[in-house]
Parts: structure tokens; sequence; C-alpha cells
């Protein structure tokens, strides 16, 4: 993101004088895109922090056994961020207070008076949906019951009360790892608080809030307001220690979490395949529940794997489109078949390579021409390539949006307006199964794509990134998306799309299928159909050995 002009100065609400690394470095990150700059410290006087012993441990063997260490709760002083550390009754004393908002950096509720005091209220990061400040406390519960997802939002504490959210997301709780999925989680953290800050300060200008508003309540009230009951609440020890029995149980898992790593780098392989069904005697297969069990299996040869399947008819014959990546490499190509009426189907040839990978061949037709746009996020731009002898000869055409890590990238027309969804990841090495964005425009060749004022309009790992193409069942859209929540390409979801308008997007899930039918399958990520074809991919664990 680009550095933005139009910062808010704010105060700092620390527990004392000492701060967590992730909350040095949160401050840091927005002070040097400008987006605040810091006026004071305030110190309430509490407890200083300090770490959990036991959670401090499984933090430690996690990242030791995993090779990602966690340094994010190692303590720093306060005054690296300024030198103005003053008290709480000296913050409410000064008339001449001038920050536009405080961040609440105390992982405690802050006292009413300090909320009353400033322009925008107080904002703070909360780590769970039931609305816990303790950031010690991030994917311990994920950790301890394998659950899926975790919860990060930035909530804005209104002077006039109440609360507002100013930004929100759901990231994956990845099997294997504790260690690693917290570190990226202090990345995906920043990343909301810029969007939120940089939107709450584009209010402000729009607004003319340069002073207080009416609502501000004055120091005098704020002082009378400020009584022992508020800090009271804020006297309660940092966090409930873990119990022993939890640090057991954390201990166990990261054990199985250890276990489960050996057996797939020396016994498991993983491959995806291909999975098949016809349609011609089946129209109504979207009708109702799919039964996946009904398509054939179309297994690679067991140095690649085949995964992304887009399927096209063209005069009388079928053709799957999917990605090709050769286990030796670890970079995908674009390959094509033909599937056959006899059920059987053509060696795949390969159509499209380039040295950076290419996955996710989404084949669109527009003017009497094939178009395809691969995923091709690790090189940075979105590019559509064009059709030039069907199905197997192809040229690149065009970069559409320059300067973006997008992934699976799916067009749709609508309402006279084209639509690209993708998922988008701010920085290599970020998940890129995290946050939907869209864009519009006129034309799907055009250079000049608007992004929608909402995005991202999803950010929740469990439905974000896109797994097909859209489809229409008597009149209504649908979109086909991933349930990476867990472990990536988990499931498939299919979502109604209720609104889609260039200020607003609305779906709601209509159905959400896993490979159950089948325990050797873990995955299941991809869905397109056409009139005489269904296909999809599905991720099948091998025994080394059996492969050949």
């Amino acid at each position: 993101m680009d550095q933005f002009s139009h910062g808010m100065v704010v105060g700092l609400i620390v527990r004392s004088s000492t701060i967590w690394r992730w909350q040095l470095q949160l401050i840091q990150s927005l002070i040097a895109r400008n987006i605040i700059s810091v006026r004071e410290i305030i110190a309430l006087d509490l407890p200083k922090i300090e770490q959990d012993k036991r959670i401090a441990l499984l933090h430690r063997l996690d990242g030791k056994i995993f090779g990602s260490p966690v340094d994010a709760f190692d303590v720093h002083d306060a005054s690296q961020l300024s030198e103005n550390l003053i008290s709480c009754d000296e913050f409410l004393r000064d008339k001449s207070v001038v920050s536009d908002a405080l961040i609440n950096l105390s992982e405690s509720m802050p006292p009413i008076a300090l909320i009353q005091r400033v322009a925008l209220g107080v904002l703070q990061p909360v780590f769970s949906e039931s609305g816990h400040l303790h950031s010690e406390a991030i994917g311990l519960r994920q950790h301890l019951d394998q659950q899926k997802q975790i919860y990060l939002s930035l909530t804005q504490l209104k002077p006039e009360g109440g609360q507002s959210i100013l930004g929100e997301m759901r990231p994956s709780f990845e099997q294997g790892s504790f260690s690693r999925n917290l570190n990226s989680y202090w990345a995906w953290l920043g990343y909301l608080w810029e969007r939120g800050l940089i939107k709450l300060a584009e209010q402000r200008d729009t607004d003319q809030r340069v002073s207080r508003p009416e609502s501000v309540v004055s120091s005098e009230q704020s002082q009378r307001t400020s009584g022992t009951l508020a800090f009271q609440s804020n006297s309660q020890p940092l966090h409930h220690p873990l119990s022993l029995l939890d640090t057991a149980k954390g201990l166990v898992q990261l054990g199985v979490n250890m276990q489960r790593k050996l057996r797939q780098k020396y016994l498991h392989r993983e491959q995806w395949g291909l999975l098949v069904k016809s349609l011609r005697h089946d129209s109504a297969v979207m009708g109702g529940q799919l039964d996946f069990k009904n398509f054939q299996e179309i297994t690679p040869p067991s140095d690649c794997f085949w995964a992304d399947p887009f399927v096209v008819s063209k005069d009388g014959r079928d053709y799957v489109f999917f990605e090709e990546l050769l286990f030796a490499t670890e970079r995908g190509h674009l390959s094509c078949m033909e599937l056959l009426a006899d059920g059987s189907h053509t060696e795949p040839v390969r159509i499209i390579e380039e040295p950076h990978h290419l996955s996710y061949p989404n084949v669109f037709e527009h003017d009497d021409t094939f178009y395809l746009i691969p995923e091709s996020g690790d090189q940075g731009s979105v590019g559509v390539y064009r059709c030039t002898e069907f199905p197997y000869q192809w040229v690149f055409h065009k970069t559409l949006i320059k300067d973006v890590h997008a992934y699976d990238s799916t067009l749709v027309e609508h309402d006279g307006r084209w639509w690209l969804f993708t998922t988008i990841t701010p920085e290599p090495g970020l998940s890129e199964c995290e946050e939907l964005h869209i864009f519009y425009a006129n034309s799907p060749m055009s250079e000049h794509w608007q992004p929608h004022p909402k995005n991202p309009v999803i950010s929740d790992a469990s439905c974000a990134r896109p797994g097909g193409n859209f489809y229409q069942s008597d009149g209504q859209l649908y979109r086909v998306s991933q349930d990476c929540a867990g472990r990536y390409g988990a499931g498939i979801n299919l979502s109604k799309v209720e609104q889609l308008t260039v200020n607003d997007y609305q779906e709601s899930l209509v159905e959400r299928y896993y490979p159950e039918w089948d325990k050797r399958l873990i995955a299941l990520h991809t869905l397109n159909f056409n009139e005489n074809f269904a296909v999809a991919d599905a991720l099948r664990v091998k025994t080394k050995g059996f492969l050949k």
C-alpha cells in the first residue's frame, strides 16, 4: 500500500511502561506510513505485562520443531514510540488535548473518561468474537481444540457511546504449526489496522471533523466520570494463566502435529486428481444435492498432479482445461485434454507454460473468441491469453490488472458489467485464501478495472477464495468458492449472490461439500460444469511406494 497523507494524531493507552513486541511493530508500521503520529502515551498504572510461562513453553517448543520462532511477546519499553509518558489523570486534566483518537494497547477495557475525551474515541484490537482483548490467547483455543479459524478485528469505542467494527477477518488456523499460524496473524493484523484507520481518517475528513464534535465530553466532565468503577475492571490480571490440564493438552497436540509432519514427509504423498461426470442423462445435477460418489476419478501419472479443471464444449466435442504440476519442478503449467463419450480421455496437451507458476485456467468466450485468465499471482498481475486455434494454441493477449498478487481470478457478466472476483494477498508469503476482492469494468478486455469500494468484500478463509465459474439457476446467480479454513481447499461452497452492485456485495451460503465419500480424499476445491459435463478435483493421500 502507498503512503497515506492524511494521518491521525493519536495517544496510546498502555498498562504501565512496557508493551509487547507485536504492539511496538504495529505502531511503528503505522507511523512509517504516515497513517498516525503519536502525541502521548497514557499509562494506566496497572501491573506490567509478563508472558504466561506455559504459553511461552508451547510457543518455544513449536517454534523450534517447525522452524518458526515466536518473538511477538518479547517485552519492550513503550518510550520507543514517544517520550511523552503521562498518567491517565494528567491526560484528563490537560485541556489542550489535540489527539484524534486513542489506541488501546493495555489489553483491558479503558476507562470511560478516556473514551469520551477525544473526538474519535478509543480504537482497540479484539482477538475473539466474544470480545477477548488478550493477545496471548490468540490461536490458543484453536491449537488445543483443533478449531479451524481465528477472529481478528479493529473496534472503535465511540465517545457518544456504543462501538463499531472498523475491520474484521477470520483467517484460517492451518493444521500443523501453532507458531507459524501466529506469525502470519501479526502481518494480517497490521493490514487490517491500516485499512481501518485510513477509512476512519477519510470519514473524519469527509465529515470535517477536524475539531472535537459536540458529543465529546469536556475534560471537567471526564474527570467526574472517571471514578473507581472504570478502573476496577482494569485492575484484573492480564489473563488467566494456562491450566496444567490445558498445558498438557497443548503438548499432546504438538506431538500429534509433529507426527503428522513426519508422516507426510516420509510415508505419504498428496496428489490432486480430476473428477468427471457426464450430464447428458443427468441435466438436473444442480437442482439438488451433488453426489460426488458418482463422479469418475481420473488419476494423473505418479510424477505430477492435475487440478483446477474447467470444462468447455465446442463443435460437439468436450474439453477440460486444468493445471498440471510436476513434482520435480513444483511449478504449474496449463494443459488440456478431450473428454470422450465412452468415459475415456485423450492424452493431455501442454497449452501454456511460463517461467512462473500457472493454474486455474478460467476459460471464457467473448466476441466469438476464447480467452483464458490463469492464476499467476506470484508474478504480480492478472493477465489474459487469447486462443488462436482451439483448443491447444494460445498466445498472451494483455495484462488486465498490474501490481497485484491475485489468485483464482473468476469472471462473470452481470447487469451490463463484467465483474472479476479474486483473492488478493497484500504481500508474498501470506495466505492467498483470506480476502475476496471484486473489480468491475464494461468489457472483460478492459485495462481499467475499478476496485469495489467495499474491498475486501469477504475476509473469511472459509468462503473467500473462488472455486470455479459462476452459474445461473432459475434466474439466480450462484458463486462457487473454496472452504480453506483449517487447510487449503478443504471443501467447496455454493453461495447465492444476493446483491452485486458497484456499491455492495452480499452472498449467502446454500451448500457446502467435503470429500467424505472416500477416507483417502482430504480436499475438494474446484467445481465447474456446462450442459455436458461436471468437473471437479480432489486431493488423495497415497502411501509412498504405492504411487507407481
